[in-house]
């Protein structure tokens, strides 16, 4: 699988990955958007993800996406983390970010 879209609802919303994309090791896109994430725990191991979309969440630190050297997308909507961004941006190959303010 190349691209998994698990956007939040209002009834249902994902709080923690844990393990749970540990399986999915090729993917390429990535759609968390919506959901009710407080970390991007879960996401280190995803090496080969170019896009990532975590509008909507609740995520103060990017810190597990550092070792993701393939993104190249990343939608996010939190000012905390705009410093968070900017350090990706030297360390990865992302080349766009979306960062929205409320």
């Amino acid at each position: 699988m190349k691209s998994l879209s698990l956007p939040g609802s209002f009834h249902e919303k994902i709080s923690l990955l844990g393990s749970s994309l540990t399986g999915f090791t090729r993917l390429k896109s990535l759609d968390l958007s919506r959901n009710a994430l407080g970390s991007t725990e879960g996401l280190e191991n995803q090496g080969a993800l170019e896009s990532l979309n975590l509008y909507y969440n609740n995520i103060s630190s990017l810190k597990d996406l550092h070792g993701l050297r393939n993104l190249s997308n990343l939608k996010v909507r939190m000012l905390v983390i705009i410093a968070a961004v900017l350090f990706l941006f030297d360390r990865t190959d992302l080349k766009s970010a979306q960062v929205y303010k409320e």
